[in-house]
């Protein structure tokens, strides 16, 4: 199958990698709305260069598009994408709100196409093995979860791309930063329906973002949980999540996982995984999207997944106030 990757920008060259080492898949263009750096990319990739979606697509005939543009961008050269008839691959997040995320799903399923969305921890084996533990329902009744999703960014991060820092642009510590670590939580316990908590703004001038951020979620069926974001946490990246049932408990940290549970036997069973790197984890991504479009198996993340999402970041930045 043939890629176009729509976007030149930072993050571009580790999709390139990813499509060159995804067995069956080719990159075929790169498209940005900046002629010289779509240039200078392709020439580093060695495939051709477009300023234009429309005309790339007419060209190359892709199989699909990687959207790796800005949040603000992604639902606008998406649909470019689709009504060219390509099935699309969005980095995270999946747009600014749910709102813009509908428009998205009304457009892939009246053409019967299929858009995924980034979510390489669904795809590392540490948290896929954690997953399948919780449907075999072998930590019992979940009764709490502790996410930590922390990290140290700089001034540069917000004046070196202006976008980051501002709410309407589809900046934010939870939907850039934290998002895969909520895309986890979610895909392990569903949406909350219910949240308080707060929010610190961010220290450099003219963000109206978030900086830093704790949670109180409640989930159905009665598990409670804690969420804390941060972007100015020394000693990072960290990522930990914990669930604990009242047969076990199973983590997910940045590079494994685990769980220790009682069986019905009384016997004390555990077992830890490696997870793969994001880069690798990015490459079982190409490939399960690729064999989705190509044999009709349903997707690990999809509109649906990622909605759900974006549905809890909505509401977890509404409920956190000011302190």
């Amino acid at each position: 199958m043939d890629v176009l990757l729509i976007g030149a920008g930072a993050y571009a060259r580790a999709h390139a990698q990813a499509i060159k080492d995804s067995p069956g898949l080719r990159l075929a263009a790169v498209v940005d709305r900046d002629a010289q750096r779509a240039t200078e990319l392709a020439a580093e990739l060695g495939v051709a260069a477009y300023d234009d979606v429309e005309e790339a697509c007419a060209q190359v005939r892709p199989e699909i598009a990687t959207v790796v543009v800005p949040t603000a961008a992604h639902v606008e050269v998406a649909l470019r994408a689709l009504r060219s008839d390509v099935h699309v691959l969005l980095e995270k997040p999946l747009a600014r709100s749910a709102e813009e995320c509908e428009v998205l799903e009304r457009e892939a399923l009246s053409r019967g196409l299929l858009v995924d969305v980034v979510s390489q921890r669904r795809f590392q084996a540490g948290g896929a093995a954690v997953k399948d533990a919780l449907s075999a329902g072998l930590l019992g009744r979940i009764g709490t979860a502790h996410l930590d999703t922390s990290v140290w960014r700089d001034d540069s991060y917000f004046t070196d791309a202006e976008w980051r820092g501002r709410a309407a642009a589809g900046g934010g510590n939870l939907l850039n930063h934290g998002w895969h670590a909520l895309d986890l939580l979610v895909w392990f316990l569903g949406a909350p329906d219910d949240v308080r908590g707060y929010r610190r703004t961010s220290r450099v001038p003219g963000v109206d973002v978030e900086e830093s951020l704790a949670a109180a979620l409640r989930f159905p069926g009665g598990c409670l949980g804690v969420l804390e974001a941060s972007l100015v946490a020394r000693g990072g990246p960290r990522m930990r999540l914990t669930l604990t049932g009242d047969r076990g408990t199973a983590w997910v940290e940045d590079a494994s996982a685990g769980i220790t549970y009682v069986d019905d036997d009384g016997v004390l069973h555990e077992q830890r995984w490696r997870s793969v790197d994001a880069d690798a984890a990015l490459r079982e991504q190409y490939l399960a999207f690729a064999h989705a479009i190509s044999a009709g198996d349903p997707l690990r993340v999809g509109l649906a997944g990622a909605l759900h999402t974006m549905r809890t970041a909505e509401l977890v930045l509404a409920a956190v106030t000011e302190g």
